[in-house]
């Protein structure tokens, strides 16, 4: 009963951006009438996925003939449904395959191409001043993540560089002082 509760939660979750996401919706049409099963070894437990022109059906049973398979651990197929490039995971991971595999590319790979209309949606629920208003805060703070993100790399990166390359410069200092020490000096300039 859990096990079907969560699968409709997700089924509902995925299917919402699938339908904000024209493309996707055409794309998951053509893989209709096909199954996929997944299973996990740790914890055991088996769900299908049942493409449609209308999003994705989850459950537990399924009396068609299963067309791909898909079995690893929870953890990894979790880190499958949240990689930025599934099917870069699907090549570069311990999962294993069965049936026709093209078809869990495809599957998964429209997952990856998701790019829900959000302004649309949006704009059921906002005046056009206010969804402008939305828009521009998203997009500003989405650029602010990216920056603080590339700074933060930029930096991990220097301070590896300065403990593989001069190690005796700061001996006195950890790796996590001196990330701390530079990020404190960053937000003291700006």
């Amino acid at each position: 009963m859990i096990m079907q509760t969560a699968l409709t939660t997700l089924e509902k979750g995925v299917n919402k951006l699938i339908m904000m996401d024209a493309k996707a919706t055409e794309q998951m049409a053509t893989l209709e009438g096909k199954t996929i099963a997944i299973y996990s070894t740790t914890p055991s437990y088996c769900f299908v996925i049942i493409p449609t022109s209308a999003g994705i059906f989850l459950t537990q049973t399924n009396e068609s003939p299963i067309d791909a398979e898909l079995t690893a651990s929870s953890a990894i197929l979790l880190q499958l449904l949240l990689a930025k490039n599934k099917e870069h995971f699907l090549r570069s991971t311990d999962l294993i395959m069965a049936g026709n595999t093209g078809l869990l590319y495809q599957f998964f790979k429209i997952l990856d191409n998701l790019n829900p209309d959000w302004e649309h949606e949006l704009s059921q629920w906002f005046s056009p001043d206010l969804l402008t208003l939305a828009t521009q805060a998203i997009q500003s703070g989405n650029q602010q993540i990216k920056q603080s993100i590339a700074f933060v790399q930029s930096q991990l990166s220097q301070l590896f560089d300065n403990t593989t390359v001069q190690p005796n410069n700061k001996a006195h200092q950890t790796p996590l002082t001196a990330l701390m020490d530079s990020l404190q000096k960053r937000f003291k300039k700006s």
